[in-house]
């Protein structure tokens, strides 16, 4: 089984006149291809933890295409988005047929052209790898969840605690993913959105309101049919058109 693996994760502040511009992908670590050790270059990430799970089963070979963080501030300048999805896009043809596509999204990140990026690039993924390969993304659950997002991928999976624990994001990313490919599940993903922006005062998941909400979707994935659902109140510094909180199940 062949994975390919990427990341694309900024929070974007459309507020902010500081743009997240390419220098700013590489002060944290921009990489292609090669240069994009996954091994070395994702501690203690969601991406850290979906590798061990994929090498724990001894079938994968896991392949890697375009690393890029880079820390909350602006919108993205077009050119910047423009230069990092034709990366992913050349990478993605170069390394030929894969079984899936793992991203390490944030899910909040804005464009100056575009309010979803990370929607456009996994839609351009989609479109690539056609619609039998998997296409999974973990996302911080301050994500702005849009139709693009879930029209593109199998299986999303946000963060399930604030203080957000990244490690144990991408473990579930993983565990959803190999238990639907192994017991021949296709994941048709629904999801509730809610037009509502609030303060982050009360974001922590360990104390009510957030443990309620966070608790009801932890007793859904007990139930039969239901493979994993997260939560997502929008961090608030977003001024985009599909802005709100979401679940996705």
């Amino acid at each position: 089984m062949r994975i390919a693996i990427g990341e694309f994760n900024q929070e974007t502040n459309t507020f902010s006149p500081v743009p997240t511009d390419m220098a700013a992908f590489e002060r944290y670590g921009y990489a292609v291809g090669d240069a994009f050790d996954v091994r070395q270059d994702s501690e203690r990430s969601a991406t850290m933890s979906f590798i061990q799970i994929a090498d724990a089963r001894g079938d994968v070979e896991l392949v890697p295409l375009v690393k890029a963080p880079s820390g909350p501030s602006g919108k993205v300048p077009e050119s910047t988005c423009t230069e990092i999805l034709s990366q992913f896009s050349a990478r993605l043809e170069e390394i030929g047929e894969v079984d899936a596509v793992y991203l390490e999204l944030h899910g909040a990140m804005v464009a100056e052209h575009d309010d979803d990026p990370e929607g456009l690039l996994l839609e351009q993924v989609r479109r690539q790898v056609g619609p039998d390969v998997w296409v999974v993304a973990s996302t911080d659950h301050h994500a702005c969840i849009t139709e693009r997002k879930i029209a593109n991928a199998d299986i999303i999976v946000g963060h399930r605690t604030q203080p957000h624990d990244p490690p144990h994001t991408g473990a579930e990313t993983a565990k959803a993913l190999f238990r639907a490919i192994d017991e021949g599940i296709k994941p048709t993903v629904a999801m509730r959105k809610a037009p509502m922006i609030t303060h982050q005062e009360q974001y922590l998941t360990r104390q009510a309101p957030m443990k309620v909400w966070f608790d009801l979707a932890r007793e859904m994935e007990s139930r039969p049919g239901v493979l994993t659902v997260s939560t997502y109140p929008m961090q608030p510094w977003l001024d985009v058109e599909e802005g709100g909180w979401a679940s996705i199940v």
